[in-house]
This record gives C-alpha cells, sequence and structure tokens, in this order.
C-alpha cells in the first residue's frame, strides 16, 4: 500500500475544497508553506502539491504524463526550475512519484527503460494491501 496521502475533492457550500485525514500529511512536510505537501489526487491521477489546511493547492503533476523514466524525469526537471522548489520541494515530489509509480519495479530498474507503463493499473496496485 502506498504511503502517500489520498486526497478527495469535496463542496461545502459551493466552495471545493481538498479532504484528506489530518495524519496522513506527516511523510511528506514540505517548506513551500509550513504546511504545504504532496499528495495523492487517486481520482485524478495527480500529485498535487497543496494545503491540508486551507484546501488550497500550489501545483500539480499529471501522473498520466509519467509513463516512462524520461517523462518522470521532465515533471521533476519541470518542478526545479520554479522558484518556491526548495531542495525539500524536489525531495517531496521524488519520493511522492517513487511510492506511487515503485521506479525501480516499473520504469527504470538495473537503469533500463521500462516503459511506458499502464500509469492507472500502477497506482491502483500500488494502493492494494
Amino acid at each position: 500500500m502506498s504511503a502517500l496521502p489520498i486526497i478527495k475533492k469535496t463542496t461545502t457550500r459551493g466552495r471545493a475544497r481538498l479532504e484528506c485525514e489530518a495524519a496522513s500529511w506527516v511523510r511528506f512536510s514540505v517548506p513551500f508553506r509550513p504546511t504545504f505537501r504532496w499528495v495523492l489526487d487517486a481520482e485524478r491521477l495527480v500529485l498535487v502539491l497543496g494545503d491540508p489546511v486551507t484546501g488550497g493547492w500550489a501545483y500539480e503533476v499529471d501522473l498520466e504524463r509519467c509513463a516512462t523514466s524520461a517523462q518522470v524525469l521532465n515533471w521533476i526537471a519541470q518542478v526545479a526550475t520554479k522558484q518556491w522548489a526548495s531542495d525539500e520541494i524536489l525531495a517531496g515530489l521524488v519520493r511522492a512519484i517513487n511510492d506511487v509509480l515503485k521506479l525501480q519495479a516499473n520504469l527504470c530498474g538495473s537503469g533500463r527503460e521500462r516503459g511506458p507503463i499502464d500509469v492507472k493499473a500502477v497506482v491502483e496496485h500500488s494502493r492494494t494491501p
């Protein structure tokens, strides 16, 4: 089972909000804001750099565009160019992608490209006990 927290979008009085269990946010602590974390939105297949306190979000990484090693590296490089992307945010992104996609097993074990992968199937498999 993935260690990443799972979020869901809810609506209260016409306002969209992201929700998850507070305890599941501990692992991917990043200092972009004291409460910002990378979390998995499994329904939309994206990693979200978000704030569980306010329900706001800052950035999304589309996992469906991470079907090859080169595509994963491209997302990491894209985030690295952002002024707000601290070392902690980048490390959190790499760990989040690895937790969800199991990079060595599915994409780049022994330094060889194994993609493209079926991202949806890999995400579903990583979430099953």
